[in-house]
């Protein structure tokens, strides 16, 4: 045979058409492609005659009676002495019964299957021939890795973070195959999750208390992919103290006040029936206005003259237009001028 796996963890042996006068005397050796054998029947199923039966041997079936239609353990009985050779071209017994004896070997190649009838007299035929039926394992899952990431880091009491795990194999996401479970502090958070066909699944959580936690993803793999994971210290920073509610009352000194009165007022701040530490209470006092009233705003202040002299009343000399002396002014210089005339005297 060709074309399977190169390594098989099952085989099993069929033979078809089993028809002999006397079982017992049947001799049947299994040879496979690398010369391991296997003794199937030797010495055992009995004298009566069996006719075209279906016989398979196999790890896991019955034990073998008398020779019939069934699936059975190999077997080989020394009641009527020892195994002796085959003839050839079949090799040395190996002395061994098991099937698993093929287990982990190539089934790729010639297998062989020797009957001989040990005992004169009698007779036999395998009408339907023999097969094997060859089970390999499955193929390696391969390899992942799985890599962890955190939406924020550092991040504080009560804030929602969200760890996302990326699972790939030859750096290809491993699309919607196998489960991711989430960890913290070495204990799984909530149920596993279905990994997306991105590849990825995530956890979010606001439930992590200050501190530093470890948080894991654990890939579980699958039949055809390995398992994997990933793992990273997330810090969470406490918050800080929420203020204590405070009370303010505020105080005068004298209420009503008149004007010009000093008051004084108080601001005590309390927190609990208790003052706030380090301010106890404030003050403030108002500083008094003078005394004196001002003037009333009906009544408009006189105004003060400042003494002058006779010379400053001297009037600035007159304009151009005011120089025109009046009429009277014009009799009083003519009459001065005359004046003047008549007590001159000629010399």
């Amino acid at each position: 045979m060709s074309g399977l796996p190169t390594s098989l963890s099952k085989v099993t042996a069929t033979l078809s058409g089993v028809s002999h006068s006397s079982p017992i005397d049947l001799d049947i050796l299994l040879v496979g492609p690398a010369g391991q054998n296997v003794m199937l029947l030797s010495d055992a199923g009995g004298g009566t005659p069996v006719a075209n039966a279906t016989i398979t041997f196999d790890d896991a079936g019955g034990v073998l009676g008398a020779l019939a239609t069934g699936t059975f353990q190999p077997v080989d009985s020394d009641a009527e002495g020892a195994d002796v050779s085959l003839p050839a071209p079949a090799p040395v017994h190996s002395g061994l019964t098991a099937l698993s004896t093929f287990a982990g070997t190539n089934p790729n190649g010639t297998w062989s299957l020797f009957v001989v009838d040990d005992a004169t007299g009698d007779s036999g035929s395998i009408a339907g021939g023999w097969c094997l039926t060859i089970t390999s394992p499955p193929p390696a899952p391969a390899p992942t890795s799985t890599v962890l990431v955190s939406s924020v880091n550092p991040s504080t009491e009560g804030q929602s973070v969200t760890f996302t795990a990326t699972v790939a194999s030859a750096g290809i996401p491993v699309a919607g195959v196998g489960f991711v479970q989430f960890g913290v502090d070495g204990t799984p958070a909530g149920e596993a999750v279905l990994l997306g066909f991105d590849g990825t699944a995530t956890l979010t959580t606001s439930a992590l208390a200050a501190g530093s936690h470890t948080i894991t993803a654990d890939y579980g793999g699958s039949p055809v992919t390995g398992s994997s994971s990933g793992s990273l210290t997330q810090v969470v920073e406490a918050l800080p103290p929420t203020p204590a509610a405070t009370s303010t009352e505020l105080t005068s000194s004298v209420n009503p006040s008149t004007f010009g009165q000093s008051v004084t007022f108080n601001a005590t701040i309390t927190s609990s029936g208790l003052p706030v530490s380090g301010a106890p209470s404030s003050s403030a006092t108002a500083a008094p206005r003078s005394a004196r009233r001002p003037p009333s705003p009906t009544t408009a202040p006189r105004r003060s003259r400042a003494p002058h002299s006779r010379s400053d009343r001297t009037r600035s000399p007159p304009s151009s237009a005011a120089r025109q002396p009046t009429p009277r002014a014009a009799t009083l210089s003519h009459r001065s001028s005359r004046t003047r005339c008549r007590s001159r005297r000629r010399p």
